[in-house]
């Protein structure tokens, strides 16, 4: 999950601390973290976002425990697609999206913000370095058969994993 920011804010690196302290409103102002003395414009996904739910537990939860929430006042977007564009549109607006969305958010006005001084890269997620990262799992109610079974043997083939890939995700070792 990377953390990006509209290009206009002119911080290019946060700790994990930092990052849960935008996301629960300890820190409301770009000038707290090295940045201009502007207010931060958090954006965020909605409830139903397992993405949401990962970012949590891996900034939030992580530094402050499992009863701390997320700020009340965020800007809040339904998808991955809508946090890169909103953020990329909104002067010194932070979010966080999948890998698959970084380009988008890159060319949309949206910049990547290092984590601990570790960039969003495939070879530092895959290496454990960078500190917001989360694998997906595919479950089944038992021994996967019929178009479940179809579905992931076709995910894991050579063919699903490139599409993974082209994507912009990273797929599996």
């Amino acid at each position: 999950i990377a953390v990006v920011a509209n290009n206009s804010v002119l911080v290019d690196n946060l700790t994990i601390e930092q990052v849960a302290g935008i996301y629960t409103g300890e820190i409301t102002n770009w000038s707290e973290v090295g940045g201009a003395n502007k207010a931060i414009v958090v954006v965020n996904r909605d409830e139903a976002s397992g993405t949401r739910v990962a970012f949590w537990e891996l900034t939030i939860k992580a530094v402050f425990g499992k009863t701390t929430e997320f700020i009340k006042d965020a800007i809040t977007v339904e998808s991955n697609g809508d946090m890169v564009t909103k953020v990329g549109s909104t002067p010194d607006a932070i979010g966080f999206c999948g890998f698959g969305y970084i380009d988008k958010a890159v060319s949309g006005g949206a910049k990547t913000i290092l984590v601990n001084g570790v960039e969003a890269t495939v070879d530092n997620v895959l290496s454990g370095k960078f500190p917001v990262s989360r694998k997906l799992n595919v479950i089944t109610k038992g021994e996967p058969a019929g178009f479940a079974a179809t579905f992931i043997d076709f995910l894991l083939s050579a063919e699903g994993q490139t599409i993974v890939d082209e994507e912009g995700f990273i797929s599996l070792p």
